[in-house]
């Protein structure tokens, strides 16, 4: 389920380019929602779990595009743009709870949630680590961060952007031996014809006193 601000008219070049051999009715396993305001969200997340018949499928991902529209509205003091983030991520894992639950008894694959949020500075030339009090609440309930900055004087390469993933929740194969993942990175690159090359970059690594486990987080 896809619940967005803004209707979505058409998919991406780049990804009609990447599904050529798609079905049309591959897309209406996905379910698109659009709430308005934040009242609208809340409510659609709130009653998933009675607008899903027992008989049909469940979803098996939850995706909010753009939080920021919800919460950054205008003269809404930031101490409730923090407490009302909090309130959406824990309603949206009590529904994937929920539908997890539901999913294990027809043994359907498991709910997750991904949260789409672009900060206040991102695009004005600040600091691209810079503090930000709303996502340090989404961080605090989201086990795993993806992080998209654009390369500034890429040369040749405009559209040239990092990508990076990191979290208590990352697992990653081939990590042990007191060895703990601090992140992944990749350099995404945007060709002409508008295909994307991935580049996998180190990842960063954590010397550790106890021998952990071949996964990063929990």
């Amino acid at each position: 389920m896809f619940l967005t601000q803004n209707q979505i008219q058409s998919l991406p070049v780049t990804v009609q380019d990447s599904f050529t051999p798609l079905k049309p009715d591959s897309l209406k396993k996905i379910r698109f929602v659009y709430p308005k305001t934040l009242e609208d969200l809340m409510e659609d997340v709130a009653s998933l779990h009675e607008l899903v018949p027992e008989t049909a499928p469940l979803p098996s991902l939850l995706i909010v595009d753009g939080v920021e529209r919800y919460l950054c509205v205008q003269d809404r003091p930031q101490q409730d743009c923090q407490s009302t983030a909090a309130h959406i991520v824990a309603l949206l894992h009590d529904t994937a709870a929920f539908l997890e639950d539901r999913s294990e008894k027809s043994q359907q694959p498991a709910c997750r949630v991904i949260v789409s949020y672009q900060p206040e500075w991102e695009g004005r030339g600040s600091d691209a680590f810079a503090l930000d009090s709303i996502l340090s609440v989404l961080e605090r309930y989201l086990q795993v961060r993806c992080s998209l900055h654009k390369v500034l004087n890429s040369g040749e390469a405009q559209n040239e952007w990092l990508l990076y993933l990191s979290g208590p929740g990352l697992q990653v194969d081939g990590y042990g031996n007191g060895e703990k993942c601090l992140g992944l990175q990749w350099r995404v690159v945007m060709q002409l014809n508008g295909t994307l090359d991935f580049k996998p970059e180190n990842a960063q690594k954590e010397e550790t006193s106890q021998v952990q486990e071949s996964e990063c987080g929990n």
